[in-house]
């Protein structure tokens, strides 16, 4: 299979109270703008705090639609300005500051006319909210393993764990009772969870195992929101 065509780079992004200039990156599959104006997809990844990685095979969308496919990590992960300093602030870790970040990303790319959006996970609560807001452009909207409400994902969430053996049960619930959620035995209580009920692929695929690693390595956002 012949290589996708991909750019990337950085754009500057000025968070109020982050003490210090931050910076997204972002990477774009096929050609953009199209040639054949076709509408670019944006793809919001979850967590929140998890980067881009597991979202990767969107990237065929190009070959098979010419779709152009536009992905970039959220402030806090992957490859843009880490603020673990902030670790704990919630009055930092807002749904405004994504969305003006990805308003930010528009305005970079120079996207004035029409484009889709693809919410993942978390990042499908920012797509929810980005959607009602009205904005201008937005053609297609697209929920993808995300959530409607948080007390729904609770019950769900709570539910399936009660299906998990009770040695891992408990150590999910005392670790996240303690707030104690970087501990090794939490975390691989956490991926057997995950590969029950989230992810049933043997083996776990590259492009998940990378997202997990860079989440273990900074945990910033997804411990405080």
């Amino acid at each position: 299979m012949a290589e996708i065509p991909s750019t990337e780079g950085e754009v500057d992004f000025h968070v109020e109270g982050a003490g210090k200039q931050c910076k997204k990156w972002y990477k774009i599959f096929g050609e953009f703008p199209s040639p054949m104006g076709i509408p670019p997809l944006i793809v919001l990844h979850g967590g929140p705090g998890v980067p881009h990685n597991t979202l990767l095979p969107l990237k065929h969308l190009v070959t098979t639609n010419n779709v152009p496919v536009i992905l970039y990590n959220q402030i806090g992960c992957g490859q843009s300005t880490h603020l673990p300093e902030k670790r704990g602030d919630e009055f930092f870790w807002t749904v405004d500051l994504f969305l003006n970040e990805l308003e930010n990303l528009l305005k970079y790319l120079g996207i004035t006319g029409e484009y889709d959006l693809d919410g993942h996970s978390a990042g499908g609560v920012l797509a929810s909210e980005w959607e009602v807001r009205r904005p201008k452009g937005l053609r297609r909207l697209v929920l993808s393993s995300t959530l409607a409400t948080k007390p729904l994902l609770m019950e769900t969430m709570i539910k399936l764990r009660s299906e998990l053996p009770k040695e891992t049960q408990d150590i999910l619930i005392k670790h996240e009772d303690d707030g104690t959620l970087d501990s090794p035995e939490y975390q691989q209580a956490n991926m057997l969870f995950a590969s029950k009920h989230m992810l049933r692929i043997t083996p776990l695929p590259e492009e998940f195992l990378a997202s997990m690693k860079a989440l273990k390595e900074d945990n910033t956002v997804n411990f405080t929101m």
